[in-house]
């Protein structure tokens, strides 16, 4: 006799909220055994109507989008969803709180190709407006969306520091100190536009935000510290563009601030290629002068001196008649100057002597190392598709995730210690264990870890706690996760030197 749906329903809602108690290891199998077995307590409808704990029915709906990550599993889990919330006292639990509902439509968001019937384009729209019958709650989604403690930290110190370093830069572009101040600067901002009160402030700009209040005095010179980067590192437009997009809905001061500014290298451009505001300063004058004459031409060698007649051609011809004109002798070509390259001085016992000073010719100078980047994905077309794959100014390297073997580490670690180390690490958020290693590795070699950036679902503070790193990026977005390599790397410079001479041997091996 088959379980009844109802009392099966009941038992997997239960087990469902005992999942966060499990150890690590043991988890991920109970999870994939509990989600197989959901259907079978989803036949009877009557059954969702049930009494469940609150807590219990959430941790099934984070179950549904953990399990539904993976890419066989997300056709099941849209279905399992769709009944889920079509039941009010389980879409009432989804409303109740604002991390379950963002993580509810952001896997929808991913998965379209699974989500495109128009059942679900219904189930879609119940998430973006609570029941008719539930009271807003103080924490609900209708209500405006604050910022916690931790959420506010993680976006103002990236803000505050950056800040920092664009004063300290005098709002120009200094060395290595211009790219960390615009990285930490945009990367506050994208955390910022990540959560619910920065959507909420792009989908209807309003009053300034309490968390960008305290600039409202330095737009101007953020604004030319940001129009300097621009102009001068062709690498970091793209990211200026994506966090001057994201501020004009984010601030009205940094909206009017950038109006009220001249000579904005992002604006439009008009049709001959020369910004709106500045193509009425050019004159005709200003052009002529622009313009240099070409070089004369080189002055041609005088002619040879004609040779006189001898006395036998006067008597031959009479002394009157001259003889036929020979044609012109083609002029003398011009001799390349003569460079002279003094001897080099002896060298000094046990030092090579210098070749430029020996007259030998030179070396070539060696090219300089491209700064590396990889991505590793479930998903092959994340890495595929980007922008990254074929770019010039960089190498790249894309790994399918799911390998078991994980080709992905000994590709880094071998390279960590020269100049073609791997300067942006792009992984999903199942790869933590890899990035910690990584970043163990780099820390026992006394160099650089990657810039990592995780490409998945969560808040970033969410992300960052998880991981125990700080000085990471999140994103959903393929596209800003290519923005986001394409800002972060840099040529490497001189590593540094180790101070044991045996750990010397073994980093050069």
């Amino acid at each position: 006799m088959p379980p009844d749906p109802a009392k099966k329903l009941a038992d997997l809602v239960q087990q469902a909220g005992r999942l966060h108690s499990l150890p690590e290891h043991s988890r991920a199998e109970h999870e994939r055994e509990l989600f197989g077995e959901v259907r079978l307590g989803l036949l009877q409808p009557d059954a969702l109507e049930g009494s469940f704990e609150e807590h219990d029915m959430a941790a099934m709906l984070r179950l549904m989008v953990s399990c539904g990550s993976k890419k066989r599993l997300a056709s099941r889990a849209v279905e399992n969803l769709k009944q889920f919330l079509n039941s009010r006292s389980w879409l009432k639990v989804a409303h109740g709180s604002p991390e379950l509902l963002l993580e509810l439509k952001g896997f929808l968001l991913e998965n379209p190709e699974v989500t495109k019937d128009a059942d679900m384009t219904a189930v879609a729209s119940l998430l973006e407006a609570p029941p008719s019958d539930s009271r807003c709650r103080p924490d609900s989604p209708t209500s405006p969306a604050k910022l916690d403690d931790d959420t506010r930290r993680m976006i103002l110190e990236p803000l505050q520091r950056g800040r920092e370093l664009m004063a300290s830069c005098r709002w120009h572009v200094v060395g290595d100190e211009s790219g960390q101040a615009l990285s930490l600067f945009c990367r506050g901002v994208t955390r910022l536009a990540g959560t619910a009160v920065g959507r909420e402030a792009m989908e209807a700009p309003g009053a300034e935000l309490p968390v960008l209040d305290w600039l409202a005095s330095d737009w101007p010179n953020i604004i030319k510290f940001l129009a300097n980067v621009y102009e001068s590192r062709r690498l970091n437009r793209s990211q200026i563009e994506a966090c001057v997009e994201k501020l004009r809905s984010l601030s009205p001061n940094f909206s009017e601030a950038e109006a009220s500014a001249e000579g904005l290298p992002w604006r439009p451009k008009c049709a001959d290629g020369a910004p709106e505001d500045t193509k009425d300063d050019l004159s005709p004058v200003e052009v002529e002068e622009a313009e240099e004459p070409p070089p004369p031409p080189p002055p041609l060698p005088p002619p040879a001196e004609e040779e006189k007649p001898g006395l036998l051609k006067r008597i031959l011809w009479g002394g009157k008649a001259e003889e036929p004109a020979a044609p012109p002798a083609p002029p003398a070509p011009v001799p390349a100057p003569t460079v002279v390259v003094p001897k080099a001085a002896p060298a000094a016992a046990g030092y090579p002597s210098d070749p430029a000073g020996s007259g030998a010719p030179a070396r070539a100078p060696k090219a300089a190392a491209k700064p590396g980047v990889v991505w590793v994905d479930v998903n092959p077309k994340a890495w595929q598709k980007t922008t990254l794959n074929g770019h010039t100014g960089l190498s790249f390297q894309g790994f399918d995730g799911t390998q078991e073997t994980k080709p992905w580490l000994s590709y880094v670690q071998q390279r960590a210690a020269s100049d073609e180390r791997v300067a942006v690490l792009i992984l999903n958020r199942r790869h933590k264990n890899d990035a910690v290693a990584i970043k163990q590795f780099c820390a026992s070699k006394r160099v650089p870890p990657p810039q990592f950036i995780v490409c998945g679902k969560g808040a970033p503070e969410e992300v960052c706690r998880e991981w125990g790193m700080q000085d990471i990026h999140v994103t959903k977005d393929w596209d800003e996760a290519t923005r986001i390599a394409l800002s972060e790397v840099r040529t490497p410079g001189p590593l540094p030197l180790p101070r044991d001479p045996r750990h010397r041997a073994a980093t050069d091996m």
